[in-house]
């Protein structure tokens, strides 16, 4: 039942989110890659799937390790359209998140507001005063 609802809240987030944010849950596409980050993928998706709580959290930290920078990106900012209690993870660590894998990305303008948003939050989450000024 918990797997209906929570498909149907992440389609209705998704689609609240506007531009830039995937409607479905990142997934991998180059069939050369390591079949074992393969098989943890579509673990954490299936987990994602059934709605448990911190599975997408663990998904986009599984893509950002394993250079799977693009998809990471897409995991944490579907993370940021749910509330923190199912993703597992303050918003303030998620924006932080989000900025490491934006300036890896070479984004540097979207990097820094997303730093700037964690720091805004007020949480004083150090990492991102840190990143913030490199």
């Amino acid at each position: 039942m918990r797997s209906r609802f929570f498909r149907a809240g992440f389609l209705c987030l998704s689609a609240a989110c506007g531009p830039g944010v995937t409607l479905e849950l990142p997934r991998l596409t180059d069939e050369g890659l390591d079949p074992l980050l393969r098989v943890h993928a579509e673990r954490a998706l299936a987990a994602c799937e059934r709605g448990e709580e911190g599975a997408l959290l663990e998904l986009a930290k599984l893509y950002e390790s394993n250079n799977q920078i693009h998809l990471a990106l897409a995991a944490y900012d579907l993370c940021l359209a749910r509330p923190p209690e199912e993703v597992g993870v303050k918003t303030v660590e998620l924006h932080f998140h989000r900025g490491r894998v934006l300036a890896e990305l070479e984004r540097a303008e979207e990097a820094e507001r997303a730093f700037a948003q964690a720091i805004a939050l007020g949480d004083a989450y150090a990492p991102s005063f840190w990143r913030r000024a490199q």
